[in-house]
This record gives structure tokens, sequence and C-alpha cells, in this order.
């Protein structure tokens, strides 16, 4: 099937009723999923909707039940409209903070502000402002498995994949036990370890140590209310909304949430190699203290509020990094990264899941428009429309860390304003990556095919994409500096 010989490239229509899911027909192509993530089940869930016959493998052996928090954008969020029993769930779960920004000292500096975005039409017309969720990362887990249930999708638990391999006209895993499983095109969704770098670039390219680590954790706001101090501390305002709280000190930050049924905290320091990148292996309260006390002035309420929690649901994460890397394909086209498998971030970029949520949603369209015998083509449009975006948004994490652990207070102090993290409000929340898709497959292919001109749109305005390093972000780490980026990446 050429390109102008697949279904039709309007955007998926959004009328359905409030029990089932509009599907189309399907398209004949099969497709295996390895990682049931969020990545992963909505790629699932978007491949389903778009007549992809869907097998998803989970090296776990049974549902992921660990997590703390994540925010999820507009850009991401809005595709679960298709599904409406899936939106109304995700209304009933997620969360609407506010954003305040301190000192570690508890001097507050800017908000509490709502963490909104007002979108305008065609005509310049305000639309909103529309919410940035803040979800559990086990209660959204919980309800995209649940979907993907009722759209007659079983997730195969205690699947763990160890290779990669492709022929001309199929894609396929090896398991731990030897067996093999094939499909049309196979998906790696299975995180930063993936086992497909070596299909992928001929060679295993390892995940290094960021220069930080995270001590995380969420628990219920119970056992930290018993102590009247962390009560008064941290409360809910007047208005209901709960408070996501950014105390800023010199190499190291701490976020904070209280929400009405959760406490959770995650402090980002530097790597001192004791942490390790795992949900299981727990820490103890005492080492994040010893991290704080490097740094005099934090509150007293801050320091109980960790001595309050529960040593079996601390961690110390480990935060890994791959520079960006612009090549996700196998050889042949067949093999996929999406995700954490195609670009880390760290947690300050605010924009993991939202960014494999687009993957998603943009890996599914150019499979639907490419048809079965257009798969290879249609894996390298999308990993050329997404590679600058995501690239952009890994950058945007280290510029967000870098103005916490190195902030001007000097030029805070004239305009408090200018600490606010940066959402990408101009560039990653207005994104629509099923339409980007369908508006852009021609012209990526005769880029691919011809070397025609193409130059990715949703990118920061005014910034030129380029190959960057996290090097050069350790280096103004070292000496103490923020690093200057063009664009407007608010």
């Amino acid at each position: 099937m050429s390109i102008n010989d697949a279904p039709s490239k309007e955007a998926p229509s959004t009328s359905v009723d409030h029990e089932t899911t509009k599907r189309y027909p399907e398209i004949g192509i099969s497709i295996l999923i390895v990682g049931a993530g969020v990545g992963g089940l909505m790629t699932a869930l978007e491949g389903w909707r778009k007549g992809l016959s869907v097998r998803i493998l989970e090296r776990s052996p049974s549902e992921i039940t660990t997590g703390d928090s994540f925010t999820i954008g507009p850009s991401a969020i809005r595709q679960l409209r298709y599904f409406p029993k899936l939106w109304e769930e995700n209304e009933e779960i997620s969360y609407d903070p506010w954003i305040a920004y301190r000192k570690h000292t508890d001097e507050l500096i800017f908000g509490p502000d709502p963490i909104d975005w007002v979108q305008s039409n065609q005509n310049g017309e305000s639309k909103g402002p529309l919410k940035v969720y803040r979800h559990s990362r086990p209660k959204f887990h919980k309800a995209l498995s649940k979907q993907a249930e009722r759209c007659g999708m079983k997730i195969e638990y205690g699947k763990r994949v160890v290779d990669y391999f492709e022929t001309l006209s199929k894609a396929g895993v090896t398991l731990d036990n030897g067996e093999k499983i094939e499909a049309d095109v196979v998906v790696a969704a299975d995180g930063i370890n993936t086992k497909s770098w070596k299909l992928i670039a001929g060679e295993k390219i390892a995940a290094t140590s960021s220069g930080f680590s995270i001590y995380r954790t969420a628990f219920p706001v119970e056992i930290a209310l018993q102590d009247p101090l962390v009560r008064e501390r941290f409360t809910i305002l007047e208005n209901g909304h709960s408070v996501l709280e950014m105390l800023m000190g010199e190499g190291m930050h701490l976020a904070t949430w209280r929400s009405h049924d959760t406490m959770t905290w995650g402090l980002t320091h530097k790597d001192e190699g004791n942490a390790d990148e795992s949900w299981h292996n727990t820490a103890d309260p005492e080492g994040a203290l010893k991290i704080i006390s490097q740094l005099p002035g934090w509150p007293e309420a801050v320091q109980r509020l960790i001595k309050l929690t529960p040593k079996d649901s601390l961690i110390d994460w480990k935060i890994m990094w791959r520079n960006p890397q612009p090549q996700w394909t196998s050889p042949e086209g067949r093999v996929i990264q999406l995700g954490d498998s195609a670009h880390t971030f760290i947690p300050s970029s605010a924009s993991g899941a939202t960014q494999a949520i687009e993957d998603a949603i943009s890996l599914t369209t150019c499979l639907y428009i490419g048809g079965k015998s257009n798969i290879p083509q249609a894996t390298r449009i999308h990993n050329k429309l997404r590679f600058d975006r995501t690239s952009c948004c890994q950058k945007l994490g280290f510029i967000n860390q870098s103005l916490r652990h190195n902030t001007n207070w000097s030029a805070i102090s004239h305009n408090p304003s200018t600490i606010q993290n940066l959402f990408g409000k101009t560039w990653i929340f207005p994104h629509n990556a099923e339409k980007y898709a369908l508006e852009n497959y021609d012209r990526a292919l005769e880029h691919l095919v011809s070397g025609a001109p193409f130059e990715n749109t949703n990118v920061p305005k005014g910034y030129t994409c380029k190959p960057w390093g996290i090097e050069e972000f350790i280096e103004a780490e070292r000496e103490g500096r923020s690093v200057e980026v063009p664009g407007d990446w608010r």
C-alpha cells in the first residue's frame, strides 16, 4: 500500500458514545509491545483504536503497583477522550495542584499559583484555562490496564525479553525461556535498560549516571499529619487545591506535595554512589537527612516530614541518562523504541510520561497511514517527526534543574515570577501528536527518500535543533552557573 492508498489521513473522529470507543477497521498489522508501562499501554490502546492487532508482554510477574506521582500535560491527556470510560476515571483519580517556589529555608518566593494553560483558537479566542494533570503512578497505570481489558487486550506478565530480532518481513523477541514471539512490528517500550539497543545500534549503548539521584516517596497523608508541625506547615489551600512546592538550595532541591490522601516528596541531590534504579530497593530516611544537613537552614517541618517517612516507601533512585540518540528504529524498520527506551528524562523535565504518550500517538498514527506494506517507512517517519522534540524536552529537564540548583537570587528578587518552572506551555502543551503526524507524514517521507528539506516545527520557537549532551550541564553545575539556551522554552 502506498501512502496515497492509505486509510484516510483525517484525524480519527472524536464522536463516540459514553459506553464504547470507535475503532477503525483492522488494517492487517500485528504489533508486539514489550513493556506495560504508560508508554506501552497507550501504544496498545491507540494501536487497537487504529485497527492494529495488539499483543502486550510485561517482565514483571504481576500488575505494577509501585511508584509515586507524575505530571501529564494537555498534549497527552486529551487523547484519553477517545476512551470515554478511561476519561471518566482520569477525572476521578487525577489531581489539580497549584505550585509554589521557595528557598530551601522555606522563604516564599512565588505562588501558590495554578498550573494551567490557556489555549487560543485560530481567531485568537481563548479556551481554558486547561489544567495540567497530576497523577498517582499506580492509579493511572491501573486505569490504563482496565481500559486495555475493556478493549479485549490481555497483558502477559512474567515475560522477560532478552533479545530482539527481525527479518525483511517480521520482527520478534526471544524470552528468557528460549521462546520466540513474532509480529509485523515490535515496540520496545521496556525502559532505559531495554535489550533492543544491540539490534538498533549494533552495540549496547549503556545508560550512565546523570550525576544525580532522587530520594522519592509517596505514603498515606495520615502518617505525616500525626506531627502537629508537619500538619500546620503542609496544608490544603482554602480553595481546595493542594500545593506542589519547590524548595531550592545550592546543588539540591526538594519537591513536596501534600494532597487530600497522599504525602509525596522527592529530594534531588548529587549521586554519592549509593542510589539504585529500582522501585523495590528501599532506603533509610536518615540518608536524606544526611544530605540536607550539608546545606544549613532547612526548616524543622521538612526534617520531621522526612523522619516520618516509612522506610518501606522510600527509595534513592539513581537518575540514569543516555545522551539523545537520533536512531530509534532497527535496520529493517521492524523494531522501534518508545518512551524511556528511546529517550531518557530526568524528573525536572516533568515530561517523561507526556512524551511517552505522544510517542504512542505518533507511532500508531504513522502505522495507520502507511499500512501493512509500508511498516519500515512508517516507523522511520515517526522517528523523524519525534526525535527533535523529545531531545528538546530532555534538555528542558536540565535547564529546569540548573535554574533550581544555581539560582540567581539577585535577579529573582527583582522579578520573582522568573523562578517558575519551564513547563513548555508555548510548545509542549498545545501540541497534537496525531494531527502533526497526519499533516507531516508526506513531507517527512519525501525528506527520507529524496533528501528534500524538512524541519520539525514541534520544538521551541527560535531554537535551532542540534546535537547536545549532558556534559555541558555537568560542567555548568560544577562551576555553579546556569546554561543559557536560545529560543522560547516557556
